[in-house]
């Protein structure tokens, strides 16, 4: 039986420029296809396995700089994932058999972490971090499947705290307390199952409640 080799093969548009540049073996892509743009420049650089993505896929805007570089194994991404903007790192994440498996973070335009979140199987699993441009972390949130399930906490950017509340099934349920950056609770409202059950009871920075309408 006859060995199948990889060949080279050339697209050119109808003025004869060069689109793209493929690598076959036999019939199937397999090795580095490269995307032109119009002026010669890169687009993107694909890695075929067999027919299949497998291995980088960097895709480039029209100054070459770099948009995105994913990494894929049958067609599906696996590995770390990282999408630019601007040419600044904007998100990074995690995927495993094509759906996001670990970390997901976003930045901020400065290049520190503006969220981070835990997922599993494509959905927010555990805690999401949030943090301002100064990396002061602003709030913590707990999730389930996608689904806020317990306490959210957030913060001022001195750290103090700012806000606490329990959410359940992805409404807020219980208490939620508001806080002056001092200290003492600011507004405490109940909540059953998202709706608030009854008006909230405000208080002054002594902690002195304020009668509604004073």
């Amino acid at each position: 039986m006859e060995q199948l080799k990889h060949t080279i093969i050339e697209i050119h548009d109808e003025e004869g420029t060069l689109i793209q540049r493929q690598s076959k073996l036999g019939t199937v892509m397999d090795g580095e296809t490269t995307t032109y743009y119009p002026d010669g420049k890169v687009h993107e650089k694909v890695t075929y396995q067999d027919g299949k993505l497998h291995g980088d896929y960097v895709t480039f805007d029209e100054n070459s700089v770099l948009v995105s570089h994913c990494r894929y194994e049958n067609s599906k991404l696996n590995g770390i994932s990282e999408y630019y903007l601007l040419g600044r790192l904007h998100m990074k994440a995690h995927y495993k058999h094509g759906k996001t498996d670990g970390l997901v973070i976003f930045y901020h335009n400065t290049g520190f972490i503006q969220s981070e979140a835990e997922h599993v199987q494509g959905k927010r699993h555990g805690r999401l971090l949030t943090y301002d441009v100064e990396q002061n972390l602003l709030s913590v949130t707990l999730f389930e499947n996608d689904i806020k399930q317990g306490k959210k906490i957030s913060y001022y950017p001195s750290g103090e705290l700012y806000e606490e509340a329990t959410y359940k099934d992805d409404l807020l349920q219980g208490r939620q307390t508001y806080y002056y950056e001092d200290g003492p609770a600011r507004m405490i409202t109940d909540f059953d199952k998202g709706i608030a059950i009854e008006i909230p009871t405000l208080f002054d920075s002594y902690g002195r409640e304020i009668a509604v309408g004073a």
